[in-house]
């Protein structure tokens, strides 16, 4: 067996969220000065009672909606990682397996001497299986050692930072 494998990259993970604090802040303070102005110059004071628990609503939602952002792209990237990773084993088990299927395809067409002797002892039908006109009529395996997987693995290109 021969062929190519191709990696998949990993996923790209999004920005982590931002708050600008300068624009969650500063509209509500201004907006409670200009009503306690307003309220100041037409001597109607009681204007701040409204003013002023609007103003801690508007800060108190920013500070929330932002620490919901912050959690949801915690378990995204958490997510996507995992995700990833369960892919990688997957294909582990993949590579494993082809490993696995090759070594059986050659310890089948390059017997070991034991099994050798037992296909010329008992006269089976493998001992008829090579050809002269095949390359590998005549050859006997004399040992194990390191043959190159023929699967070419493709791993993504990383990206360029500028």
């Amino acid at each position: 067996p021969s062929g190519e494998i191709e990696l998949q990259a990993p996923p790209a993970i999004n920005g982590k969220p931002e708050i600008r604090w300068m624009s969650v802040i500063v509209p509500p303070i201004l907006m409670v000065l200009v009503m306690a102005a307003a309220a100041w110059i037409m001597d109607f004071m009681s204007s701040l009672i409204y003013t002023a628990p609007m103003m801690l609503i508007t800060i108190v939602t920013s500070v929330l909606n932002y620490s919901g952002q912050k959690k949801k792209y915690k378990k995204d990237v958490k997510s996507r990682i995992d995700k990833y990773n369960e892919y990688l084993n997957e294909t582990n088990t993949m590579l494993t397996d082809k490993v696995s299927e090759y070594k059986q395809i050659i310890s089948s067409v390059h017997p070991d001497t034991e099994d050798c002797y037992s296909i010329v002892k008992h006269r089976e039908r493998r001992l008829w299986e090579r050809r002269a006109v095949e390359d590998i009529f005549m050859t006997v395996k004399i040992g194990i050692g390191d043959v190159p997987f023929e699967y070419d693995i493709k791993t993504p290109k990383k990206k360029s930072v500028d």
